[in-house]
């Protein structure tokens, strides 16, 4: 749950989630989030950030990840022997343990021309 710490200024407010324990901790999430419709302006400290009025709504930014992800012929004059472009999902399968691609078996030993 995302808290919220507001100080009143004669322009605005002042906004920051920082927890103050035995000790001063600054998550920084408040960059993935909408205050107000709007993306926050960084003030004077990288923790607090002015808005313009008492925040109503507070959204949470969603990345919608990859969404053209392709392999596409890097020697065009191959284009008689292999498709243009590959869509991802037709020729990679996920990543092994050491975090390398693993291609399909027929793209095994063509992948330096896709």
């Amino acid at each position: 749950m995302l808290e919220l710490i507001g100080i009143k200024v004669p322009d605005g407010y002042y906004i920051t989630d920082v927890k103050v324990t035995s000790s001063y901790h600054y998550s920084g999430r408040l960059t993935e989030y909408l205050v107000n419709g709007e993306k926050l302006e960084r003030s004077f400290h990288k923790a607090w950030f002015k808005i313009d009025s008492v925040p109503t709504r507070v959204e949470k930014l969603v990345n919608v990840g990859y969404i053209n992800q392709r392999y596409e012929l890097r020697d065009k004059g191959l284009s008689y022997k292999f498709k243009e472009v590959y869509l991802r999902e037709e020729v990679f399968m996920g990543y092994d343990g050491d975090d390398d691609p693993i291609f399909i078996p027929e793209f095994k030993d063509r992948k330096s021309v896709v």
